[in-house]
C-alpha cells in the first residue's frame, strides 16, 4: 500500500513538473509573440513611410 502511495505521489509530482515546464514554454512563446507583432508593426509603418515616399 506504501508503494502505491509513492507511486501515486510520483506520477503527481511528474504531472505537477510537466504543468510548470509549458507554463514557462508558454510565457516564453507569448514574449516571443509580442515582439513579433511589435516588429511588424514597426516594419508595416516603415513599408507605408517608403509607399509614401515613393509616390511622391
Amino acid at each position: 500500500m506504501c508503494q502505491y502511495i509513492q507511486q501515486q505521489e510520483n506520477i503527481i509530482e511528474g504531472l505537477i513538473n510537466d504543468i510548470k515546464n509549458l507554463s514557462s514554454q508558454t510565457a516564453e512563446l507569448m514574449i516571443r509573440l509580442k515582439i513579433l507583432k511589435t516588429e511588424n508593426e514597426l516594419l508595416r509603418r516603415k513599408l507605408e513611410q517608403l509607399e509614401s515616399c515613393k509616390g511622391n
